[in-house]
Order: C-alpha cells, then sequence, then structure tokens
C-alpha cells in the first residue's frame, strides 16, 4: 500500500536497514550459483533490533566515506606497484644469474607423523606458502642431487603451479621446499633479490601456461626467461627502496581499513 510506504519510509532508514539484514538474507539465499534465490517469502520473518538514530547515521557515513578513500588510494598504489621498470642492460636468462631447482614431494599424512617447528613450502600463496611445520631432522633425510632439499640461504621461491602460478616470495630463512615449491638462488652477490621480484614479476608471470585451467611455470620454462640485467647494479637497491616504501603504504592502509570495518560492525550491532 502506497500510504503505508510511506509511513514506514519516513520512519526508516533503508541504507542502514540493509546493514542490517544483507548478510542474514546471504545466509537464507537458496544456492550460490546465478540461479540462487531469496524471495519474499523467505526473507519477510526476518527479526532485527533497529537502533538507528542521526548521529548514528553521520558516524557510518564517514567511516563509508574513510573507506572508499582508502581504497582508492590502495587502487593507485598497486597500479604504482604494477608497473614495468625500464631497465638498461644486457638481456640475459634467469639460468644465468640463478641456480633453479626445487623440492621433493611430501604429504600432509606424512608431515601429521613428523610434526615440529620447521617450515614448508607448497605452491600455495596464502601465509607465504608456509603450509606445514615439520621436524626438521626428518626433512634432513630428503636430498636432491646429492643435496639437501632444506634450503638455508636468502633466495626466490615461486608457485610452480596453480591458480597463482609464477607468484613470487623472498625467503631468508631456512625452509623446506617440496615439489610444487620453485627455488631460486643467485649464482652470485650482485642481483638483489628483492629488487628481481618488483622489477619482473609481470615478466615470469607472462610465461605461465596452462592446460585445463591449471597454470604451469615449471623449471624449465623459469631458466629460460629472458630479462635485462642493469649495466650499473647499483641501481638495484634505490629501486627496491622506493617498492619498499609503497607496500609500506600499503600494508598500513589495510591495517587502517580493517579497523574502519570493526568500528562499522560494532555501529550496525
Amino acid at each position: 500500500n502506497p500510504i503505508e510506504y510511506k509511513e514506514v519510509r519516513r520512519h526508516v532508514n533503508l541504507n542502514y536497514l540493509i546493514t542490517l539484514i544483507q548478510d542474514i538474507i546471504y545466509e537464507r539465499t537458496t544456492g550460490k550459483s546465478d540461479n540462487a534465490n531469496a524471495n519474499w517469502d523467505m526473507i519477510k520473518d526476518i527479526e532485527v533490533e533497529y537502533n538507528y538514530n542521526d548521529a548514528i547515521d553521520k558516524e557510518y557515513k564517514k567511516l563509508q566515506q574513510l573507506l572508499k578513500s582508502s581504497y582508492e588510494i590502495k587502487n593507485m598504489l598497486n597500479s604504482q606497484i604494477k608497473k614495468s621498470v625500464t631497465v638498461k642492460g644486457k638481456p640475459i636468462k634467469i639460468l644465468d644469474k640463478f641456480y633453479v631447482t626445487s623440492g621433493i614431494r611430501i604429504t600432509e599424512k606424512e608431515v601429521y607423523h613428523n610434526e615440529g617447528s620447521f617450515p614448508c613450502v607448497t605452491s600455495q600463496t596464502t601465509n607465504e606458502g608456509i603450509t606445514w611445520k615439520a621436524n626438521k631432522e626428518w626433512l634432513k633425510k630428503f636430498t636432491k642431487n646429492n643435496k639437501l632439499v632444506i634450503i638455508d640461504k636468502p633466495c626466490i621461491t615461486w608457485t610452480k603451479d596453480g591458480i597463482k602460478a609464477s607468484k613470487m616470495f623472498y625467503r631468508d630463512y631456512s625452509f623446506y621446499p617440496n615439489d610444487h615449491c620453485g627455488v631460486l638462488l643467485a649464482r652470485n652477490n650482485n642481483i638483489n633479490l628483492k629488487w628481481f621480484i618488483y622489477t619482473y614479476q609481470q615478466l615470469v608471470s607472462s610465461h605461465v601456461t596452462a592446460k585445463k585451467s591449471q597454470g604451469m611455470l615449471y623449471e624449465e620454462q623459469m631458466e629460460n626467461i629472458v630479462f635485462v640485467f642493469p649495466d650499473d647494479s647499483s641501481i638495484q637497491k634505490p629501486i627496491t627502496d622506493e617498492y619498499q616504501k609503497l607496500i609500506k603504504i600499503k600494508n598500513h592502509l589495510e591495517i587502517f581499513e580493517s579497523e574502519i570495518k570493526e568500528q562499522l560492525k560494532k555501529i550496525v550491532i
């Protein structure tokens, strides 16, 4: 009824009401595909405690605007971080600067029976790829080409397969790589590992091949990627420093966003 609607509209802030019931409606939705359904009969009995007032609304909108601004700044930072850096120098293969290798397969069941505190890296990218913690003495039993699989020097690892194949990480601690974790070990000290990641992540990612939507970047592909190594190797550090400044700002923004979201939850509650 239009008259009834006007009365409700006059006393209820619809934007605030959405924040109260949105998650509840999602929970009641049947299915999660394109054919998901949340009809009136499924949601009409939702009960909420409506404590809206103008002060709450102003605070809520203020926090929302801060969150929006933070997203916009972070998007600009991401664009800067992803920009290619022009390097003047000699084209060489990754194999010319790195020893390229990977680890040996271990299973979750094996780790369960050999638990410990030593990090094991797989192809996942959450938690920087550290999937398990295992017993170091047990891991010392694994060798490849007569060398321990355990890596005990600064290096770069990359995800060999999966949705985020090619994703690189800098590691300056001892760890065990499994067979889905590729490893780049510098042949000498004139290459800055962080500089390589910041400058060439995009290039490395462009060499991923797919088989049935499963991304792949194995050792032979990686070692033959051609990149430009600078004639003046001293430029690597200032470039790295600039990238790290941007990343530090981005990390602060993400903390800021988390705090705002917590405040928004409190306002809704």
